[in-house]
């Protein structure tokens, strides 16, 4: 993992082959002492787990696509925190070789060939609170 520091909000992420994009973005929050941020991505993505929400059931149900190599399309997400540690929140696209695309959470995944993030630090620090009605961790206004 590279990162490349821009203005004081600003950073460009770059995971290499093998690096799990979850983890990683962990790492690199702890690194910089990022107070929660939006971040955008673009790259190839393999070992793929993806969940969809079923709201009446109250919870995720997940798809895992083994070693089938995709080039990411959009990747899109959010980093919070639940119970004092950092949670990305990440929402994918992602292309297959016959021009096919699925999407949906991204529960975990290996960067394939390269991921590069764009980072925006919030400068607030969003967290999260387990809502009973939804059995979901979501943020919170309560302390902004």
């Amino acid at each position: 993992m590279q990162f490349i520091k821009g203005d004081q909000s600003n950073f460009m992420v770059i995971l290499e082959a093998g690096d799990e994009v979850l983890t990683s973005l962990r790492k690199f929050a702890q690194e910089v002492q990022l107070k929660g941020g939006f971040f955008s991505g673009i790259g190839a993505l393999t070992q793929v787990e993806l969940g969809f929400y079923n709201r009446q059931k109250r919870k995720y149900f997940t798809n895992k696509y083994g070693d089938e190599c995709f080039e990411l399309i959009s990747l899109t997400g959010n980093l919070s925190y639940l119970n004092n540690e950092y949670l990305p929140h990440i929402h994918v696209l992602l292309g297959r070789d016959d021009y096919s695309t699925i999407g949906g959470h991204l529960v975990q995944a290996r960067v394939d060939i390269t991921l590069e993030l764009a980072v925006t630090q919030l400068g607030i620090t969003p967290s999260r609170k387990f809502d009973d009605r939804l059995d979901l961790p979501l943020i919170t206004n309560k302390d902004f």
